[in-house]
């Protein structure tokens, strides 16, 4: 009997595997277009494999299936040998004609459609996504040719979808970059993406977001890893609605409204609990602000609520408003039932115009800042420190890495971060990561110092790092690689990578580095030179 239901289980388990459907778009490819591919009605473990070509895919769809934490449904776009991504742009798109959905006017890619088919378990890899702004035509799903977009239209809608992940993407010349919409139980996830010149519209002085993350009771929406860059409407750069947001480990800049706008779900009640966790990031506040505020928290609409708290530590706030007039302020908390914990975080303005620390109601608390001499109202906050320099590394190239001389290194002997959230990670720029290092006390701020390394040269036999000098884009030639890192000449860990046959480096000043190849066996070092 045993031998019997282990037969069957494994059957079971083959036909599930065999069901499984590869689909490959592009140049030689099985199909030419996206539009071949049933992608309205994928099952669990399809994929669907859209190679890089020179001109982008002019396509729009709808993107659904149920799948599972083992076999989700994976649209990916393969980048050529030079990493460029395939393209899917909204301007004068075709649309597929052999599945019907509403709101077609509202987005580029379609994940789910609420009220009719809810998307489980997918994930959306390697793209670059544009054009879907109201400057821009398409032809709908009933060959009607010359349909405009909304105005509020989309890159990637997720219309209605539990466990989805968007990743590796390049988000732009969009209405809104990014935007999810009502439902309960969602988990999104953002990571490693480029969402910048969003905001495109006709209209005069636009309101529309680079992303707008809405969601429902039991939601997480969770952005990890990403470079938020400009935004072209008087929009916001975040604006997230879920009932648990997280934002971690992410550069973001520009923009005219708040950095980010954390606020109520329609749907809840006075009594409903809504926390998010911001930590790890540079939040960088230009100089052409509408709104000089960084984080709204609160209540969004009037007679709405949001309960909860703002967990805010261990982030680099750098103020390059230099303004004197209006209402100039790091926090906006407009809700008396919400609350704001701010602790290790550090808020750089380099100019003599003072900046406010908040606005609204008071519930603001927390510890271990750092502050330029002229953020007023910070007497409210325990064990602050303040004065004209944090001791960045270099802030005319925005290197806002301490230095050992820094007043917010080794601050902290210990600090209890809340349960689920630790600080365990830092961001590289652009779009990387590294474990954060432990090195004794806990730095202030989004990064912590690297203690140098050992960077003794070594012979590489069969392995082999080419051109050298260069320009910055590197082949590698080894086998069995773990992780790439690269150093500077003083021994600080730079860049932390995975196992890649070609690296980009271009992003690095000119002179010497060294490049550590690290197998299960074995680590070469080689010097190479950035010319």
């Amino acid at each position: 009997m045993k031998l019997f239901i282990s037969t069957l289980l494994c059957v079971i388990s083959f036909i599930g595997t065999i069901r499984a459907t590869t689909y490959e778009v592009g140049p030689n490819k099985t199909y030419s277009s996206i539009l071949q591919v049933p992608t309205h009605n994928l099952q669990a473990g399809d994929s669907v494999k859209v190679f890089y070509k020179p001109s982008p895919y002019y396509e729009k769809f709808l993107l659904h299936g149920i799948g599972t934490s083992n076999n989700p449904v994976v649209l990916i776009g393969v980048a050529d040998i030079s990493g460029n991504k395939p393209i899917l742009d909204g301007t004068n798109a075709l649309s597929n004609t052999t599945s019907s959905y509403w709101n077609e006017d509202r987005q580029v890619l379609l994940i789910g459609q609420a009220g009719s088919v809810q998307s489980d378990y997918v994930t959306v890899d390697g793209f670059e996504i544009r054009g879907g702004n109201n400057l821009n035509l398409f032809t709908d799903d009933q060959g009607n040719s010359g349909i405009a977009y909304q105005a509020n239209a989309s890159g990637i809608r997720v219309s209605w979808g539990k466990n989805v992940t968007i990743r590796n993407c390049d988000i732009t010349n969009n209405g809104i970059g990014l935007q999810s919409g009502e439902g309960d139980d969602q988990n999104l996830i953002i990571e490693y993406c480029h969402i910048y010149d969003n905001g495109v519209c006709s209209w005069l002085n636009s309101f529309i977001h680079n992303l707008y993350l809405s969601s429902g009771n039991n939601s997480t929406i969770t952005m990890q890893y990403c470079h938020i860059g400009e935004l072209l409407s008087n929009g916001q750069q975040v604006k997230s609605r879920a009932q648990t947001t997280v934002i971690r480990y992410n550069w973001i800049e520009g923009g005219r409204n708040s950095s980010l706008d954390l606020v109520e779900y329609v749907g809840f009640s006075a009594l409903y609990t809504a926390d998010a966790y911001v930590y790890g990031n540079v939040i960088i506040k230009p100089d052409n602000s509408e709104n000089s505020r960084i984080v709204h928290f609160g209540a969004d609409n009037p007679g709405s609520y949001r309960l909860g708290t703002c967990y805010f530590y261990n982030n680099t706030c750098i103020i390059k408003d230099t303004r004197t007039w209006g209402t100039r302020r790091i926090f906006n908390l407009s809700d008396s039932v919400a609350n704001i914990i701010a602790d290790n975080n550090i808020f750089y303005k380099a100019d003599a115009a003072t900046y406010d620390l908040m606005s609204g109601t008071s519930n603001l608390s927390g510890s271990d800042n750092w502050f330029s001499n002229n953020i007023t109202g910070t007497s409210t906050l325990n064990s602050s420190l303040s004065g004209t320099t944090p001791g960045f590394v270099n802030v005319s190239s925005e290197d806002y890495q301490l230095q050992t001389t820094s007043p917010c290194y080794n601050v902290l002997s210990s600090y209890s971060y809340p349960t689920n959230y630790n600080l365990s990670e830092q961001y590289v720029k652009h779009m990387q990561r590294i474990p954060r290092p432990i090195n004794g006390n806990i730095d202030l701020g989004a990064f912590e110092i690297s203690l140098p390394l050992s960077i003794h040269e070594t012979s590489l036999t069969d392995q082999n790092i080419f051109p050298n000098p260069t320009t910055g884009i590197l082949n590698i030639t080894a086998h069995d690689l773990e992780k790439i890192m690269v150093i500077d000449i003083s021994g600080k860990l730079i860049k932390e990578m995975n196992p890649n046959p070609k690296i980009d480096l271009s992003d690095l000043s000119k002179g010497l580095y060294f490049i550590k190849l690290i197998s299960e066996k074995q680590e070469w070092v080689q010097k190479i030179i950035i010319k």
